[in-house]
């Protein structure tokens, strides 16, 4: 997957959409457009001309990888569309807009203007790493990832739509007859305060009140906001699992009202509180109970049911993220969390990241075979394809950007890299001249001596030391005088030895992120060493042949030795309906790879979970 770090980036791009609409006011209308760069689109904004008559009209926009939907007038001149789809364009792609309810069989022309998503997360992520080397104490071998306002947001909305947890009936000590029925009607809304180094959650709350017998028929209905005050924390016991805590509550306002009361059944709640006065105090000490939160952690785990229960509850169910995404092969110790204050689409947002240390276990993560890496970026490319036609990411309250990003330092990398750099090869050469049969051992040892980051990719400066080594010449048939087989020491220098490594995405069925590390291996030459000055009979017949055998096999054995695949787990079982896919990567020259991955659903599982088969 090519990316493109430097570029001059234009912000919006304006089309005309011309056509006509038939006998019914229905139009479409198909338009080429060109993508020069790599682009993801935000939202596009139709203009309606200004002649129109505003009628409400239904307006929409589509094409092979984008998915939008949205109604949102503005004016009643313009409409605004989210891109709920907003994967990577490049080339020439054909949209098709569409819409009804305008005039029948008249031309139209409607002005667009695509405007792109724009974010310094990936600036933001360096500049973190930079700070925790700087930091007292500093942090070594540093490695982060990064969520913004967006993520949480989209990961609210998607576990309200398919996982929010059912209703919490609570039964009134005095009107025994009357059940408080206590849920969610929206999603719970996240903001990363920066400055605050917090992150608010909003929490809206519906509560019905309803007789026994009339369970379905609620006679009032309480609506109330709970603005929570919440800080990310790292619980480590057999794993390091992420979480919030509730550090304070309180109502949000809103409107001019603490909360919105919605009367269904005056009588039927003057029957059951005598008067409106005391039913506003019950509901002030129902959201008093729900506000007095537990903090004890034996508390939370009795699980007995209670009032102040509740926003821990859904704060636990919906944090976007439980485990955090390591390498294979390598343990990983939180540090500590940063707060940093960016931009989506020139709208302010907050940013959290976690930065870790990284440690080398000493174990090499598994090869691949390049056969099967040319297989497995087949089948990657056609799953990427399906997902594209799907549409895979779900519609949500508003325009999101549900990214997240992963970076690694140039100090974490040489542990990261360090297993597969120190370690021993063997090579094998035959070769065979008449009634001559040579055969070469070779065997080596390689060195890390550095890793750099280039603004391109990583380059990696590695000493292949010498070791021992056996050429081996015998006749294939026994000749009377002739001594059957012989045998030489050598040596082998390898100089001026150097890997470049390529990052390519692969991912896994169990929905673990694979980065594939692709090298290229450059030798300056090959400076072989005989122990003996006589070359003896056999071997001097296939010496020349083994050499030149030994040199042209090195290089393409050591691409295919040093061919590596890092898993990073990114969901837990829970959480392995989510598809990811890596958007963006970002080569900071001497300190950081920052990769940027777009989180989406998986279609297959949303149509299964409408169907009530999950």
């Amino acid at each position: 997957m090519p990316f493109n770090n430097s570029r001059e980036l234009q912000n919006t791009l304006d089309i005309t959409f011309s056509g006509k609409t038939d006998e019914h006011g229905k139009m479409k209308i198909d338009q080429e457009i060109t993508f020069e760069n790599k682009e993801r689109i935000f939202y596009v904004i139709v203009k309606f001309p200004t002649n129109h008559e505003f009628n409400n009209q239904f307006i929409n926009i589509y094409a092979e990888n984008a998915d939008f939907s949205g109604d949102e007038f503005k004016d009643e001149t313009e409409v605004t569309i989210c891109n709920m789809h907003s994967w990577p364009l490049e080339g020439t792609k054909e949209f098709t807009l569409c819409g009804e309810d305008f005039q029948p069989d008249s031309d139209i022309t409607l002005f667009t203007t695509f405007h792109f998503i724009r974010n310094d997360i990936q600036k933001l992520t360096n500049e973190v790493l930079r700070e925790a080397k700087m930091d007292f104490p500093p942090i070594p071998n540093a490695f982060c990832c990064g969520l913004s306002d967006d993520t949480f947001n989209y990961f609210s909305f998607d576990w309200y739509r398919y996982h929010k947890p059912k209703p919490m009936d609570y039964t009134l000590q005095q009107q025994s007859q009357t059940t408080a029925r206590i849920s969610l009607y929206e999603p719970p809304r996240f903001k990363i305060n920066a400055d605050k180094e917090s992150i608010e959650v909003i929490v809206p709350l519906q509560i019905d009140f309803f007789i026994l017998t009339r369970r379905n028929q609620p006679y009032a209905t309480v609506n109330v906001n709970f603005l929570l005050d919440v800080s990310p924390v790292e619980i480590t016991s057999t794993m390091d699992v992420f979480a919030l805590k509730i550090n304070k509550v309180k109502i949000s306002f809103f409107t001019k009202e603490d909360y919105i009361y919605v009367i269904h059944d005056m009588e039927m709640l003057l029957e059951q509180f005598g008067t409106e006065s005391e039913f506003k105090t019950q509901v002030e000490e129902i959201i008093e109970q729900i506000k007095d939160v537990r903090t004890d952690e034996k508390e939370i785990l009795e699980e007995d049911g209670s009032l102040n229960e509740v926003l821990p509850s859904i704060v636990a169910e919906i944090q976007p993220i439980r485990t955090w995404p390591s390498p294979e092969g390598c343990k990983t110790e939180f540090q500590r969390f940063y707060y940093k204050k960016g931009y989506i689409e020139k709208q302010e947002t907050g940013y959290l990241f976690a930065v870790f240390s990284i440690y080398s276990l000493k174990l090499c993560p598994p090869c691949i075979c390049p056969d099967d890496l040319e297989l497995k970026l087949q089948e990657e490319k056609n799953r990427m394809q399906n997902k594209e036609q799907e549409g895979y990411l779900q519609s949500s309250p508003k325009c999101l950007d549900p990214s997240m990003t992963i970076a690694v330092s140039e100090d974490s990398l040489k542990e990261i890299f360090f297993p597969i750099l120190n370690q021993s090869y063997n090579q094998f050469a035959e070769a065979e001249t008449g009634l001559v049969y040579g055969k070469l051992i070779y065997r080596f040892r390689s060195v890390l001596e550095n890793i750099n980051i280039t603004e391109k990719g990583i380059n990696v400066n590695m000493h292949l030391l010498e070791s021992g080594a056996k050429i081996e010449g015998r006749l294939q048939v026994k000749k009377i005088g002739k001594t059957p087989k012989k045998t030489l020491s050598i040596r082998v220098q390898l100089e001026n030895t150097s890997v470049n490594f390529n990052i390519v995405q692969i991912l896994d069925q169990d929905y673990q992120l694979d980065l594939l590390v692709q090298p290229t291996v450059s030798i300056g030459k090959l400076d072989p060493d005989l122990s003996s000055t006589e070359i003896p009979y056999p071997i001097s017949k296939v010496i020349d042949q083994l050499l030149n055998l030994l040199g042209e096999s090195i290089q393409p054995d050591l691409n295919s030795y040093l061919m590596k695949k890092y898993a990073f787990i990114i969901f837990n079982e829970v959480e392995s309906y989510r598809t990811f896919f890596l958007i963006d990567i970002g080569f900071n020259k001497s300190e950081s790879i920052v990769m940027t991955f777009l989180f989406g659903g998986d279609p297959d599982y949303y149509r299964m979970k409408e169907k009530g088969n999950v």
